[in-house]
């Protein structure tokens, strides 16, 4: 007798999912406001992107024309996309923000506002994309010798997310290599054991909000990521 092995059926790609309700809703969110760009799917490779140029105008009214890609991941919309900046228009360098792919970095991970389920979370993020550009665009019309990326920034890698885990501290350094090897898990059980800060009091009416507030708000990847960077730069936690 021959048994037949059952071959497993691949997640149908997102732009298909419910007749292709949610392609359509971008496509229907992004028209009127980012109408040079296109959606485009790659069937062999099951996936979705978004191309084209948008068109940033300044208050003196010079149009400059930046091309882009976004890359839609498998988990969209649960996940943003990522975007490039596909023309070369700007150095793809960590100064300005950007690896060398052209992939744009926006913002950290735990500093997004993107919103799963809302019909203009596109829209909105893309919007996001164009200030990211307009700060480009003045960062070029600075004088070589003082330019600075203007409007807030995070430090490259493992440093944003240290700058991050600092203002959930209020920007104490002690205080964060104190508490955050606490945010691995079980610190409910020191509720009244003495706070690891230093302090008399107990840890639930000391710090034990903001070890859970750091744990909620940092992924627990991110969080060990960070602490392995804080012990490589031979810091004991």
């Amino acid at each position: 007798m021959r048994y037949c092995v059952p071959v497993p059926r691949k997640a149908e790609p997102w732009y298909l999912k419910d007749g292709g309700k949610r392609l359509a809703s971008d496509q229907l969110a992004i028209a009127e406001s980012y109408p040079g760009l296109t959606f485009r799917t790659d069937v062999h490779k099951r996936r979705c992107y978004l191309e084209g140029e948008i068109v940033h105008v300044s208050p003196c009214g010079t149009p400059t024309r930046i091309q882009i890609r976004l890359e839609f991941p498998r988990a969209y919309p649960d996940q943003e996309p990522l975007v490039y900046e596909t023309g070369h228009h700007f150095p793809h360098i960590a100064d300005r923000h950007f690896y060398c792919t052209g992939r744009c970095c926006l913002w950290i991970d735990e500093e997004s506002t993107w919103l799963t389920d809302q019909q203009q979370s596109l829209k909105n993020f893309l919007d996001g994309v164009v200030v990211f550009f307009d700060r480009q665009i003045v960062y070029d019309s600075m004088p070589v010798s003082e330019r600075r990326w203007p409007g807030g920034e995070r430090g490259h890698g493992v440093v944003g997310y240290f700058q991050y885990a600092l203002d959930l501290v209020g920007g104490n350094v002690a205080l964060l290599f104190q508490l955050l090897p606490m945010t691995k898990g079980g610190h409910g059980r020191l509720r009244n054991k003495a706070c690891p800060c230093g302090s008399t009091r107990k840890f639930k009416r000391c710090h034990l909000h903001t070890v859970e507030n750091i744990a909620r708000s940092i992924k627990p990847s991110h969080r060990q990521w960070l602490m392995q960077g804080i012990k490589d730069a031979g810091v004991a936690l």
